[in-house]
């Protein structure tokens, strides 16, 4: 019997013209591992990312390959035990001629005979694919589901301004203020619903000469009346700054989705510092985003191992987060020409967004 023969015959996996077919176009590294942990099929990715050659890693047992002390063999259990797809990022994989420090892997039982098939992504080609996407993308991964939450929405949300109505007239004068933030909010709120269809496109909303510190200023009053109530929101604001371009209600969005995050970040005993400043230093496609606004808060940090996916949609490291704050801020910076960026250590988050200043009418 040949070596090929043998090897085949260690457990039954479905050979066929088609899968191979499909196994050689695929650009990730693919690994066919059967129930006793031994590699059953590879694709040509596979080879090249591990530099052996198919009839090197066939047959061979994982743990021989990438060691028992590794991440990768607990992945696979897990996958194997759970029945579903199983991720991991920054997992640190090496073979005998070759060592990815940074691996994305992907893991999930196929069959009742515990074959799992392992896919296998170099963490540094995806991150250079992302800084050449950019984030960019992030809008227009939302323009789908905007559609259908801009529907949702509006019915709700009608209601919900109608009952604030109804209830400042009961309210005594000093509470009245309260109950007309929720109708300036509904009303806000209803404006980003009529124009969420348009996520994606960089052309919506009117643009005009905003206010940084008036937007700062609401979303600090709105975020102490809800996300942030009981937590201290402090401001080191540059009173000499000019107005941004920019639509006002978009903006209002922005900051008020970093305070929600850095109001769970730092819990009821944190605070959130608001600052406005000058930085000449940014620039975006040749242009000047001079004017930075940083949202800070005293939390325990964020993990380094998420913060490459950060801005992605979904992507969130609560066990109750939808992953729609950070991607929403990230497009909405990207519409108004600017950019953002977040420095993270134990005790100090802070997202810097960098904004340009509004143009200038010429002179009659």
């Amino acid at each position: 019997m040949t070596r090929a023969a043998a090897l085949l015959a260690l457990a039954p996996w479905p050979q066929t013209p088609g899968v191979d077919a499909v196994m050689a176009v695929v650009p990730d590294a693919v690994l066919v591992i059967d129930g006793a942990d031994r590699i059953r099929q590879v694709n040509p990715a596979a080879e090249q990312m591990l530099a052996l050659s198919a009839g090197l890693l066939v047959g061979l047992g994982l743990a021989d390959l990438v060691g028992d002390d590794g991440a990768l063999l607990p992945l696979i259990k897990r996958a194997r035990h759970d029945g579903g797809v199983v991720t991991a990022y920054d997992v640190p994989v090496r073979s005998p001629r070759a060592e990815l420090s940074e691996t994305d892997v992907r893991a999930v039982r196929v069959d009742d005979a515990g074959h799992v098939v392992v896919v296998l992504r170099e963490r540094e080609g995806a991150r250079r694919l992302g800084e050449l996407i950019g984030r960019d993308s992030a809008g227009r991964s939302l323009a789908g589901l905007a559609a259908m939450l801009a529907h949702e929405v509006r019915n709700p949300l009608s209601g919900i301004r109608g009952a604030a109505q109804l209830v400042a007239a009961d309210l005594p004068e000093g509470q009245r203020g309260l109950a007309a933030l929720i109708v300036a909010e509904a009303d806000r709120i209803r404006a980003l619903v009529d124009s969420m269809e348009a996520i994606g496109d960089p052309a919506f909303g009117p643009r005009g000469p905003v206010n940084i510190h008036e937007v700062l200023d609401h979303v600090r009053r709105v975020a102490v009346a809800g996300v942030a109530k009981g937590i201290a929101i402090r401001d080191a604001f540059d009173p000499s700054l000019p107005p941004v371009q920019g639509n006002r209600d978009r903006l209002v969005q922005l900051f008020l989705n970093l305070v929600k995050n850095a109001a769970e970040a730092c819990g009821p005993k944190g605070t959130i510092t608001l600052r406005t400043g000058f930085d000449h230093g940014w620039r975006r496609d040749g242009v000047a985003m001079p004017i930075v606004v940083t949202v800070e808060d005293d939390g325990p940090g964020i993990p380094e191992s998420v913060r490459p996916r950060l801005f992605e949609t979904f992507a969130t490291t609560r066990r109750t987060g939808r992953g729609l704050g950070l991607a929403i801020v990230a497009a909405i910076a990207t519409d108004h020409g600017g950019a953002v960026e977040v420095d993270s250590r134990p005790g100090r988050t802070a997202f810097c967004v960098a904004l340009r200043a509004a143009r200038e009418e010429p002179a009659p």
